[in-house]
C-alpha cells in the first residue's frame, strides 16, 4: 500500500453510535491518500472491535487501543501521531462529519510549501438541530488578532498542517486540561509567521457540538444576536436544518446524505453560502437601523446598494473571497462615515 498523503487523527472515548459515522465519512472521501489514526482514549463499549472490523476491509484506518489518559488524552494521540505515515495531518472529531471535498481542500490549501497552516469553514449544529455557517477568515487581521488572544470558533476537524511542525514546535501539550488544539495551533503560527496560513471559506464539514446557545462560548459570539434574528424570522436556508426524530442528529444527516453524497455535500455547501448572504445584509441592516436611531440615517448602506453586492458575491469564486468578508468592507465604510 502507497505512503499516505495525509494522517487524520480521531481521538475517541465510548463513542460509537457517531464515530462510526465520523468514519464512514471519511471513508467516502474525494480524496482517497489518506490514513485515519483512531485512537482510543480507555475504550470499553465496544468500539475497539468496531473500528477492527472496518480496518479489517480497509488497511488505511488504524487502531489504537490504549488505556484511558489524563483529561481530553492529548498523551495518547501524541502515541499515535509519533506513527503517523503522512506529509500532512488533519484531524476528525468523534461527532462530526465531512462533506465530499473535504479531505481533498485541505490537501490542496497545503500545495505550496510555505503554507503551514489550513483551516476551512464549517457547519455548527445546535441544541434544536439548526446547522448555523461558521466561517473562518483567519487571513483577516483583526480576526487573526482575536484567535491569537485566545478566542476560537473554529472546529479542530477544519485544521491541517505538516507532520514536520512536531519536530519544530512539539507535540501535543500533555499537560493542559483542555485547549490542546488551539495551543497547537498558535505554537505553529509563533515558528511559521502568520503569512504562512491559507483558508478556504467553504464549509467543508458538520461540527456537532452543541454550545450555541450557552451563554459565553457561541461559536460567533459577536454576531450571536444576528443569528438569533436569522433563526427567528426562519432566514436561514431550509436545507441547513436537521429534522427532528428519534435518531441522533448525527444519523439524520447521515441518512439524508447516502442517499447521494456527492450531491447533497453540494447543496448543504450551497446552503451554507447563501446563508451567509443573507446574514451579512442582516447585519448592514441592523447597522443601518442602529445608524437611524442615533438619528445617523446619512452614514446607513443603502439597501440597494447592499443588495447589488450581494448579487455580484453570487457570482464571484467562493475560493476567492466570501460573501462576508464584502459584508465587512461595507460595515467599516458604514462605520467610517458616523
Amino acid at each position: 500500500m502507497a505512503e499516505p498523503r495525509i494522517s487524520i487523527l480521531l481521538p475517541t472515548h465510548n463513542r460509537m453510535a457517531t464515530l462510526r459515522i465520523a468514519i464512514d465519512s471519511l471513508i467516502a472521501q474525494s480524496y482517497g491518500h489518506w490514513e485515519l489514526l483512531v485512537v482510543g482514549d480507555g475504550c470499553d463499549d465496544g468500539t475497539g472491535e468496531m473500528v477492527k472490523s472496518i480496518a479489517a476491509n480497509d488497511p488505511r484506518v488504524r487502531w489504537f487501543d490504549l488505556p484511558k489518559a489524563l483529561g481530553f488524552g492529548y498523551a495518547n494521540r501524541n502515541l499515535a501521531l509519533e506513527q503517523a505515515r503522512g506529509e500532512l495531518i488533519g484531524f476528525l472529531a468523534d461527532d462530526d462529519l465531512y462533506f465530499y471535498r473535504h479531505v481533498e481542500r485541505l490537501v490542496d490549501l497545503m500545495e505550496n510549501s510555505a503554507v503551514h497552516l489550513g483551516v476551512s469553514s464549517a457547519l455548527w449544529v445546535d441544541g434544536d438541530g439548526q446547522m448555523i455557517p461558521v466561517v473562518a477568515p483567519l487571513h483577516d487581521t483583526d480576526y487573526r488578532a482575536c484567535f491569537l488572544a485566545g478566542e476560537n470558533r473554529l472546529a479542530a476537524s477544519s485544521f491541517v498542517h505538516r507532520r514536520a511542525a512536531f519536530e519544530v514546535v512539539g507535540y501535543w501539550r500533555e499537560d493542559l486540561p483542555r485547549l490542546g488544539d488551539l495551543d497547537l495551533w498558535h505554537r505553529i503560527i509563533a515558528r511559521y509567521g502568520e503569512d504562512s496560513i491559507r483558508t478556504d471559506p467553504r464549509c467543508g464539514l458538520v461540527h456537532f457540538r452543541a454550545p450555541w446557545k450557552r451563554v459565553g462560548i457561541d461559536p460567533d459570539p459577536h454576531d450571536f444576536g444576528t443569528w438569533q434574528t436569522m433563526i427567528r424570522d426562519q432566514r436561514i436556508d431550509p436545507e441547513l436544518a436537521i429534522p427532528r426524530g428519534d435518531l441522533l442528529f448525527q444519523e439524520q444527516l447521515w441518512s439524508s446524505l447516502g442517499t447521494d453524497f456527492v450531491a447533497r455535500s453540494q447543496v448543504l455547501e450551497i446552503a451554507a453560502k447563501r446563508t451567509l448572504e443573507t446574514f451579512a445584509f442582516v447585519a448592514m441592516s441592523e447597522v443601518s437601523r442602529c445608524n437611524e436611531a442615533l438619528g445617523k440615517s446619512d452614514s446607513s448602506v443603502p439597501r440597494a446598494k447592499y443588495e447589488k453586492e450581494v448579487e455580484r458575491a453570487e457570482k464571484w469564486k467562493r475560493k476567492q473571497r466570501g460573501a462576508l468578508e464584502r459584508a465587512e468592507r461595507w460595515k467599516a465604510r458604514a462605520e467610517g462615515k458616523s
